[in-house]
């Protein structure tokens, strides 16, 4: 296996739960990580009415069902002036949404989820100038204890494989390994969900659990332990499937690729059909190929 079929864009952790994120509405957003909210009414835009720097904007806002709002940062480090910056995304939403008629009343509370590698001693909640104070709720996922909830919903999948899990469900199985201290921990745990993921029937949701837990845990994990999971993705059906239709379709590319070059070679009329035959290319896809050709 090379290292290019592995390679994951560097802030994919924070990609990927932005994209769980999006999902929340009409659950608990993170009840997985045993933080109490109202239910999400809905999941708010952050993006801004003026230009700002690529990343430069809040990761995730909900508007919850007792209409405050919740806002969610997810940090991988620690830098000196990020309280500084998580006041000011508030400033800024508050900005974006204060003549939203659908809105009675503005009450912001943040939450950041701090990565298993951040140590509570390390944070400062706290952004303090006098006429401005912010503060914020940090959530440290290598202190969350969530493993007895995390076995019923696999008690559960075991009894019934076609079981439905709902998307509070998904966050807490694929969260189960970044609730530890150390690589050595997560790894082990992630192969262990990994596991026990594919108990489960549906192909289309085993294989995007295995994925987007892959992506979670990625840079936490050894080579072998990368190699693994992505054997066990490689080895689903759907998965399987996929790859068929890509080989197919890039092998279809490539016949026709042939075909150009033999009927603007003057190849035989037994070659050509040859290839037509083939890449099992139909009358109108043969009459566009001698379009090309004539074309060219």
């Amino acid at each position: 296996m090379t290292q290019e079929r592995m390679e994951v864009h560097h802030n994919t952790m924070d990609i990927v739960q932005r994209l769980m994120a999006e999902k929340m509405r009409g659950q608990y957003p993170l009840k997985a990580l045993d933080f109490q909210t109202a239910k999400v009414k809905e999941v708010l835009s952050t993006d801004l009415p003026y230009v700002k720097t690529k990343d430069d904007k809040a990761d995730t806002l909900y508007l919850l069902e007792d209409d405050t709002f919740l806002h969610v940062e997810y940090q991988t480090s620690v830098k000196k002036h990020d309280t500084f910056r998580f006041a000011g995304y508030v400033m800024d939403l508050y900005n974006k949404y204060k003549d939203d008629k659908r809105i009675s009343r503005f009450s912001f509370q943040s939450v950041v989820i701090f990565a298993p590698n951040i140590k509570r001693t390390s944070v400062n909640t706290v952004f303090d100038i006098g006429a401005i104070h912010y503060n914020y709720f940090p959530l440290f996922l290598n202190e969350v204890q969530k493993k007895e909830e995390y076995i019923e919903i696999i008690n559960k999948i075991r009894k019934n494989p076609e079981t439905r899990l709902t998307d509070e469900e998904k966050m807490l199985i694929l969260y189960r390994p970044l609730f530890n201290n150390g690589n050595v921990a997560i790894e082990k745990d992630a192969l262990l969900v990994v596991r026990d993921i594919q108990e489960i029937s549906d192909e289309s949701e085993k294989a995007m659990l295995t994925g987007t837990l892959f992506a979670l845990v990625r840079k936490y994990l050894s080579r072998e332990g990368q190699e693994k999971i992505w054997e066990a993705i490689k080895e689903m059906d759907i998965v399987q499937e996929r790859i068929e239709q890509l080989y197919q379709e890039r092998r279809k590319e490539l016949l026709k690729e042939l075909l150009i070059d033999a009927i603007k070679d003057g190849d035989s009329e037994k070659s050509i059909q040859r290839l037509i035959k083939k890449g099992n290319f139909n009358k109108s896809e043969v009459e566009e190929i001698y379009r090309e050709v004539e074309n060219s």
